[in-house]
């Protein structure tokens, strides 16, 4: 009984992990085709990174990490499924690069027509040189966690701020952590 259950948990995280690769490569053949563009509709970015935060919670309580939030009240008008997946993305980053104990903070804050969140962990950091191809499709920088991931997480997400307007930029040292901060305009330029 005990090894079935040892089996069947692997082939569980298998498959959702081949369905994290699926999907994240479906939408990024969709951005870079033209074929999904994003969508503008209102919503509460604050309450969207709340949400976010609160489905990963147990993965943060498995680590034993702390987390620290600190968000403005942000109205947005952008497209709320793709910023999910960035959030969604950068947080399992955060996560499954941060050792046991360590923290991630989580901030939003307003500036001139725009919010910028940012994603700081104390994780194992990334080197300068691979900083420079983090966004990369199928790009590992660290390839101890190959297993773990695909290379697309970071495309993706970059795809995506990309399409709604934004920026994306990364700070980050080795042994000491990384943030990543993301700047998007309150509502659709143009």
């Amino acid at each position: 009984a005990e090894t079935r259950r040892a089996y069947t948990l692997a082939i569980s995280e298998s498959c959702a992990q081949l369905s994290r690769l699926s999907d994240n490569l479906l939408r990024i053949t969709r951005l870079e085709s033209g074929k999904r563009k994003p969508l503008a509709e209102p919503f509460q970015l604050d309450e969207q990174l709340r949400r976010t935060l609160a489905a990963m919670m147990p993965e943060f309580r498995r680590r034993k990490l702390e987390l620290s939030v600190d968000l403005c009240a942000a109205r947005i008008v952008s497209d709320r499924e793709l910023l999910e997946q960035v959030w969604q993305n950068l947080l399992r980053n955060a996560i499954k690069f941060t050792p046991e104990g360590g923290s991630i903070r989580v901030g939003l804050t307003t500036q001139e027509g725009a919010f910028r969140v940012q994603i700081a962990d104390t994780g194992i950091g990334i080197d300068e040189s691979a900083q420079k191809h983090i966004f990369e499709k199928f790009f590992q920088a660290d390839t101890s966690h190959h297993t773990e991931g695909s290379g697309l997480g970071l495309s993706l997400v970059k795809r995506i701020v990309d399409a709604c307007g934004g920026e994306i930029t990364v700070e980050s040292q080795l042994g000491k952590g990384s943030t990543f901060s993301v700047t998007l305009p309150a509502r659709p330029r143009g």
